[in-house]
């Protein structure tokens, strides 16, 4: 299928909204349950490295729990710094795995702990990698280095990279509806706005047919890149440095979102935000979804892209009569 018509910019919107921002992962590509399953693999991995067996407790009590996750954080913000320099060098990161290995007891075990995809992904959906692995590791009483942090880091978005290009396709209709848009409905700008790293938004986006036409970097606006430091969803930082950018004021714009977290970020924002629920296979999960998203501030909810136009017509018609961003 051919990319999406860029949606013309040198048209303005009838009336209401002139500017979509939609979300990457599960919106525009149906990346999270890949990309869960490369993040089971760099855990499982970890948890190997550093013999993890099933019987272990969790270490600490709350106090100490927080600490330790407040440790980890400040490792994780200063291991950004060293990602560069482990991707220009392989050996480099060869060698922080034989440090991680080399920094647990040498007896070897049958089993290890173990966490599958659906878990983490029920348990840490919209939330980035580092936060997963400050979880798991204060939970394990898991201590890295800041080398071995970089490491894990750099895996985690290699693997998520190759389980998105091998697997992650469009989001169903989402193609014909930006093609529809393109004709119709006259959006002045679109841009994505996700929490992910640019990298993972271009490969998701190229593997639905959608980087760089209709979007190409100049639209593309990332939590973890964009920003002078990163600040991922429900923070609305990276959608209210797109209105900057962008040039737009949060009353004209509508945003699409999957999750619980980018959609507080969009309504913290002060931007309309749809939800999208077409993600989950389960008709159950995807109306608790639908009520999660509707009680946090979700003006709509879709579960197929071609209801979309519909929808923002109506939001459109309540502007007018003064129903959005009154009161």
């Amino acid at each position: 299928m051919a990319p999406a018509t860029v949606i013309d910019g040198s048209m303005r919107s009838r009336s209401g909204f002139t500017t979509l921002l939609l979300d990457c992962d599960n919106t525009l590509a149906l990346t999270e349950e890949h990309a869960f399953a490369a993040t089971s693999q760099t855990i499982n991995t970890l948890l190997k490295d550093f013999r993890i067996r099933p019987s272990r407790s969790t270490v600490g009590d709350d106090d100490d729990d927080d600490q330790q996750q407040q440790q980890q954080q400040q490792l994780t913000e200063s291991a950004l710094d060293a990602l560069d320099a482990i991707h220009r060098n392989q050996h480099g990161a060869d060698d922080l795995a034989s440090d991680a290995r080399s920094s647990t007891s040498s007896s070897s075990a049958d089993q290890y702990q173990t966490y599958s995809s659906p878990s983490l992904l029920a348990d840490y959906i919209g939330l980035p990698f580092r936060q997963i692995l400050t979880s798991i590791t204060s939970k394990h009483g898991i201590s890295l280095s800041l080398s071995q942090l970089a490491h894990y880091i750099a895996l985690e978005e290699q693997n998520v990279n190759t389980q998105i290009t091998l697997h992650s396709p469009a989001a169903p209709g989402i193609l014909s509806t930006l093609q529809t848009l393109s004709k119709s409905h006259h959006f002045t700008h679109a841009a994505v706005v996700s929490s992910s790293r640019l990298t993972r938004v271009r490969t998701a986006l190229t593997k639905a047919g959608l980087y760089p036409d209709p979007f190409p970097d100049s639209s593309l606006y990332s939590a973890h890149d964009s920003l002078p430091r990163p600040e991922h969803k429900p923070s609305p930082a990276i959608y209210l440095y797109a209105l900057e950018k962008l040039g737009v004021s949060a009353a004209e714009c509508v945003a699409v979102e999957d999750s619980l977290s980018g959609c507080l970020a969009a309504v913290n924002a002060g931007i309309a935000c749809v939800g999208y629920v077409g993600a989950y296979h389960d008709p159950g999960k995807r109306d608790v979804m639908a009520g999660v998203l509707k009680a946090r501030g979700a003006v709509a909810v879709i579960g197929r892209w071609d209801e979309f136009e519909d929808v923002v017509k109506g939001l459109e018609d309540e502007m007018v009569g003064g129903g959005i961003g009154e009161g």
